[in-house]
């Protein structure tokens, strides 16, 4: 079975009364963490923010008894910087 990936979820207030969540994830060799997701919309309540966010992160598992093992959104950084590259020039 592969790894378990250290995901967090974190809220911000923007502007007073309007709140976003963010998905991150800290790789395997590093505690630093980088934003995965960000809401698209901002939220009434600190709650609201997190209760959506916690959705975004269960949606990451296919079996929540085991928790999210493998890249959630395909196309993401973590997925293009696993496949090979060998034109010398960095992915957009």
């Amino acid at each position: 079975m592969s790894r378990l990936r250290s995901l967090a979820i974190t809220v911000d207030e923007l502007d007073p009364g309007s709140y976003c969540w963010s998905l991150l994830e800290a790789p395997a060799d590093s505690v630093a963490f980088s934003v995965l997701r960000t809401s698209t919309i901002s939220y009434p309540s600190y709650d609201a923010a997190l209760a959506s966010g916690v959705e975004v992160l269960r949606s990451t598992c296919t079996d929540l008894g085991a928790g999210p093992r493998s890249d959630p959104f395909p196309g993401s950084a973590t997925e293009r910087e696993a496949q090979s590259n060998d034109s010398g020039w960095s992915p957009l």
